[in-house]
């Protein structure tokens, strides 16, 4: 009768060994050079996507650095491909699903070094494409772990900026907000889309902020020069983009803007330079006639 360890057969045990070193060996014999990572794919109903992934498989007995088959499809948790649309075997032949022969192409290359890329496009986007997660799963072997990486599908939704804004502290005349000499003003954009797009603030041709879905300048004591108009750019695609306005007024004198800068102004008046000359005059008239 065999021993047993732990309630196992010995022969399980010894099968076992080799299994388990050749999988812990296996988690540095493969993986991803380029991968999703489960993120959020936008696309355009009526276009087409590509997708594209790069990984290596280092040899490893008994199939060394071949690739059994490469699986594209809908991904289901806890991680699978649940519906295949697209298999490729180890010869390189692609097999699509039925009603998936147009929807999808396949082109891949390499093995040189073990460094695969595999390239799936999907064609003419519909509604039906859309919400949904795809993956790949990619077979090496019974002794190999696959290599499985997935995205979210998501339909593209062009850039909206929802609010351009300067501080509640403003007061407002004729549509335009206004603000006095050395008040705070914080000047805000909010832009929202699929992705999330990229935001910008500039004033006359010069970025002031960049982000991503929202900017705010604040400005601690706003001065005469921080006055006029304030351009809000959105954009989360190469194509289009789309900006609002909106203009600051600033209200103060130039001697209350000198003196915010630090330099002291010495007011004078006509009335003033009045009052010292006529002394001088008439005591130049008066020395005059003693002469």
């Amino acid at each position: 009768m065999l021993p047993h360890i732990f309630g196992m057969n010995l022969v399980s045990v010894l099968v076992g060994i080799p299994i388990l070193a050749v999988a812990l060996a296996d988690a540095k014999m493969s993986n991803f050079i380029e991968e999703l990572k489960g993120k959020k794919i936008f696309g355009k109903e009526g276009k087409n996507l590509n997708l594209t992934w790069k990984y290596e498989i280092k040899s490893l007995p008994p199939h060394g650095t071949k690739i059994l088959e490469f699986l594209f499809g809908e991904w289901k948790y806890p991680g699978y491909v649940s519906r295949k649309c697209l298999k490729v075997d180890e010869n390189g032949n692609v097999e699509k699903a039925k009603n998936c022969e147009e929807k999808y192409g396949y082109e891949g290359n390499g093995g040189n070094n073990g460094v695969y890329q595999s390239k799936v496009m999907l064609y003419n986007l519909t509604k039906s494409d859309m919400e949904k997660t795809y993956g790949i799963d990619i077979e090496m072997g019974i002794y190999r772990s696959p290599l499985e990486d997935w995205f979210e599908l998501r339909t593209f939704e062009k850039a909206n900026i929802t609010h351009f804004s300067i501080s509640s502290n403003a007061t407002v005349k004729e549509g335009h907000p206004a603000s006095s000499v050395g008040d705070a003003v914080n000047i805000t954009c909010q832009a929202t889309g699929g992705p999330e797009p990229n935001v910008s603030l500039s004033k006359q041709d010069q970025v002031i902020k960049e982000g991503k879905g929202e900017v705010m300048h604040i400005i601690d004591k706003v001065a005469m020069k921080d006055a006029g108009e304030y351009v809000c750019v959105a954009s989360n695609d190469r194509e289009e983009t789309v900006e609002r306005r909106i203009t600051l007024s600033v209200e103060g004198s130039a001697a209350q803007q000198t003196l915010l800068s630090g330099t002291t102004v010495q007011p004078t008046t006509s009335g003033s330079k009045k009052c010292i000359s006529e002394p001088w005059m008439l005591g130049f008239l008066l020395l005059s006639r003693w002469i």
